[in-house]
């Protein structure tokens, strides 16, 4: 086993409680299209507050934002994990990966929305990208957390 968290990731995704709770199932989803599996950080916006000659007085970062992102083909038989209509899924979903070498961290997060795509072309058939909007957390704690998938029951720690 290598020390990197790269490869094969198993992802699964919940939806989350009216009330904000955790997901009480979770989905499993189909081994996505080759690297198109990416968490990508968006900057927060700065605010600098410059006192005349130019010199910076004072600076703020607000928080980052994050996507996560990974594109399935559409197979016979095989069912999206969510369902959309033109390309908007219903309600919050929580997100957990397991790296390919299940005993190194991988990554949570506890509500975002989905968006969903369709595309097509004559080499790979239809797909359908997913892109998952993390919502931030609000008490303190980091919006991207880490998560180990738990021997037995399956439920990690999240």
């Amino acid at each position: 086993m290598g020390i990197l968290k790269w490869g094969k990731p198993h992802i699964q995704i919940g939806k989350v409680g009216s009330d904000g709770s955790a997901p009480a199932t979770w989905i499993d989803v189909d081994n996505p299209v080759q690297d198109t599996t990416q968490l990508t950080t968006n900057d927060g916006n700065t605010h600098e507050a410059l006192g005349e000659g130019g010199e910076l007085v004072d600076f703020k970062q607000e928080k980052n934002r994050y996507e996560f992102a990974f594109e399935l083909f559409v197979k016979k038989d095989v069912p999206m994990p969510v369902e959309d209509v033109d390309g908007v899924v219903d309600g919050h979903y929580a997100m957990r990966l397991t790296p390919e070498d299940e005993t190194i961290e991988g990554i949570q997060f506890s509500k975002s929305t989905i968006a969903a795509k369709d595309t097509y072309n004559t080499a790979d058939g239809q797909r359908k990208p997913y892109v998952m909007r993390v919502i931030n957390e609000t008490d303190g704690t980091k919006t991207i957390k880490p998560y180990i998938k738990a021997t037995g029951n399956g439920t990690g720690n999240g």
